[in-house]
């Protein structure tokens, strides 16, 4: 008999950087996408082919936001070890981004119920927006993919970032760095320092110290250094940067969809959630030969819908009359199946 117990989402090594790496990549394609354009090399797949994608046409279209797909893969593995979905308001100039475990027991069209990150291995990009689409009654139709493998070689071509680390955070992180990548320099004081890019994987990699709240705060304090070393760049710096992000994005959008997010540049207020949520009641554990979080994904789409659509936060879902009517998930209007 499976035995599930329920407790807060399980730290793992592969997801690198939850919310601080995939979001960099995001605002630095962003915000060098006039670069993009004079300079060239931008990895665009092209737009996707909708039909294939189970688009909910019931959600709001009047609102101005648009839902993006980002995945953080292991360019050996192809699994998309960090799944995210961004929301970008244009009328509001929001951004929100939404985490979905990697481990999230999920249905994948054509391949049963799986974990939801191979969706991205059996079918690429396409697959994976299908798969979203499907379990959360989503309308996302681009993605953004970055290799995960480089992240440290972007924090070096800004040079390297400044962060505050305690002592204890310190000796943890060292010990990252000299398992991970051997004999090479450590951190050598706590207090205020700056860190090249594998001392901020490593930093951003913490587990096993303290809670998984204080893992998310560490890695929106890498986002907010990176955000921080970016203002200080001159725009002739701007090319070399680009060069190195460039080989770790792949995406659907062109150069002229990146420049027409320029609005959002001087975002800092990022609204964040992660799924499966403390009010999802998920359980976790080994079932039919792997570890899972199993949770009901009806509730969490309205929740995210809620989120997105109606300003409400997770944290506060059921508060309202409107978060808890369900009235946005559209679970049988897609436009294929």
């Amino acid at each position: 008999m499976n035995v599930f117990k329920k407790l807060a989402p399980k730290s793992t090594g592969g997801r690198i950087a939850l919310i601080s790496v995939t979001a960099v990549i995001l605002i630095l394609a962003i915000l060098t996408g006039l670069f993009f354009y004079y300079f060239g090399g931008l990895q665009s797949s092209g737009e996707m082919n909708t039909e294939n994608l189970s688009i909910n046409s019931s959600l709001p279209t009047e609102t101005g936001i648009v839902n993006v797909a980002l995945f953080g893969i292991d360019s050996a593995a192809k699994n998309s070890d960090v799944i995210m979905i961004l929301s970008l308001n244009y009328d509001k100039n929001e951004i929100k981004l939404i985490s979905i475990a990697r481990d999230t027991r999920a249905s994948i069209p054509g391949y049963g119920e799986r974990k939801i990150n191979t969706a991205y291995t059996f079918g690429g990009p396409e697959l994976a927006i299908q798969t979203l689409n499907n379990n959360f009654h989503l309308n996302i139709k681009d993605y953004v993919t970055v290799d995960f493998n480089q992240f440290k070689d972007v924090i070096d071509a800004l040079g390297g970032v400044t962060v505050e680390i305690t002592e204890a955070e310190r000796r943890a992180a060292n010990g990252l760095i000299y398992s991970t990548f051997g004999a090479v320099p450590q951190i050598q004081s706590s207090g205020e320092v700056h860190l090249n890019g594998t001392q901020a994987l490593c930093y951003s990699r913490i587990r096993n110290l303290d809670s998984d709240n204080v893992r998310t705060q560490r890695q929106k304090k890498v986002l907010l250094a990176v955000l921080e070393e970016l203002r200080t760049k001159s725009a002739l710096e701007y090319p070399g940067i680009i060069r190195s992000i460039l080989p770790m994005v792949t995406t659907s959008f062109d150069y002229f969809d990146i420049m027409g997010m320029a609005q959002f540049i001087n975002v800092t207020d990022i609204q964040e959630t992660f799924f499966p949520h403390e009010k999802n009641d998920a359980f976790a554990g080994m079932a039919y030969g792997y570890w899972y979080y199993i949770y009901d994904l009806d509730v969490a789409a309205d929740m995210i819908h809620a989120f997105i659509y109606e300003d409400i936060h997770p944290d506060d879902y059921g508060e309202s009359s409107s978060s808890s009517s369900g009235s946005l998930s559209g679970s049988g209007t897609s436009e294929t199946t």
